[in-house]
């Protein structure tokens, strides 16, 4: 038999997350925990879920710091022939239809 998942309230979750808080797992912790993770496969969501969380993004401006994190990550990546022809192929296929 399941035993019933208690709440918790914002007072006690944050209570939890100041106690781990800067806390460091060693390798053989990060090790087993992925062992324990592997093969474990998320629920899908349906397209009306999939619908809304499209949803509810749209329109959200982005910081500038975020914006200048994003093309950090970026800067200096190089893309295969075939990527760039993919990607060439696309945004003539969005001036096409916009």
């Amino acid at each position: 038999m399941e035993r019933p998942k208690r709440q918790l309230t914002d007072e006690h979750k944050a209570k939890i997350a100041a106690a781990l808080t800067g806390r460091t797992l060693t390798a053989e912790h990060k090790q087993h925990l992925s062992q324990a993770m592997t093969g474990q496969v998320r629920a899908q969501c349906s397209e009306e879920t999939r619908a809304k969380m499209a949803a509810a993004k749209q329109g959200r401006k982005l910081s500038e710091s975020t914006k200048e994190k994003m093309a950090a990550a970026k800067r200096g990546r190089t893309v295969s022939e075939e990527t760039r022809a993919r990607m060439a192929e696309a945004a003539r296929n969005r001036k096409r239809k916009g």
